[in-house]
């Protein structure tokens, strides 16, 4: 059902049958739970509370998108550069695949292509910027100031602690799950989209338009032209 009781089971208390399978593992798992949505298309993915826990980056993918798993990732703040490049290699390796299809294929591959294009951007963003912090940590280590004080706010603002070896500007991989894919929330339960999420949404709705509101815009627009 289309509602937050997702589905009903017998009304005369027979057994039921899981009709559904883990993205994963395949064993019988049928529960739906808004945490869990493809990274590329945030469809509603099943995923079994074994491989919740196995799975190493927590971003999950649905049957059009499993082809991508391991190489297409929504947050990479968690990789490496040679990681990130191993990704633009086989996003690479794959569009070519696809430039290679010809007739029918090619048009029904319009969409995909342009996923995989505009995730090597992404990638390629990722990369050059992890390369300009590489840099500057170099830079800072190689300061004898700020080795004997790591306060180095004074030389690069805020980020003065991640520049300098402190912090951590690229987090490990296991150090926390991804935010939410929907709401981009680290503390979210993934309840903020769908009929999950109800009237508790944690973006503002757009109010109707009245016409009184028309109106008044109307007005507005009238008097800035005057001006």
């Amino acid at each position: 059902v289309f509602d937050q009781r997702v589905a009903l089971g017998d009304p005369k208390g027979g057994p039921v049958e899981v009709v559904g399978r883990c993205s994963l593992c395949q064993n019988p798992y049928d529960e739906l739970d808004p945490k869990f949505v493809c990274t590329v298309c945030r469809d509603p993915v099943l995923v079994c509370p074994s491989c919740q826990e196995k799975d190493l980056y927590k971003e999950w993918y649905c049957k059009d998108h499993s082809a991508l798993r391991g190489i297409y990732f929504t947050y990479l703040n968690r990789f490496s550069r040679p990681e990130l490049k191993r990704q633009i290699d086989a996003l690479n390796t794959m569009l070519t695949g696809l430039l290679n299809c010809g007739g029918k294929q090619a048009k029904q591959h319009k969409n995909r292509r342009r996923t995989l294009r505009r995730q090597i951007e992404k990638i390629e963003k990722r990369i050059a910027a992890v390369k300009k912090e590489a840099e500057t940590k170099e830079a800072m280590a190689n300061n004898t100031e700020c080795r004997e004080d790591c306060s180095v706010a004074r030389h690069v603002g805020s980020s003065g602690a991640e520049a300098c070896g402190t912090g951590s500007a690229t987090p490990s991989i296991a150090s926390s799950r991804p935010p939410c894919r929907t709401c981009n929330r680290l503390d979210c339960d993934g309840r903020c989209w769908g009929f999950w999420a109800g009237k508790s949404r944690p973006w503002k709705r757009r109010k109707p338009t009245t016409n009184s509101d028309k109106n008044e815009e109307n007005t507005s627009t009238e008097e800035e032209v005057k001006r």
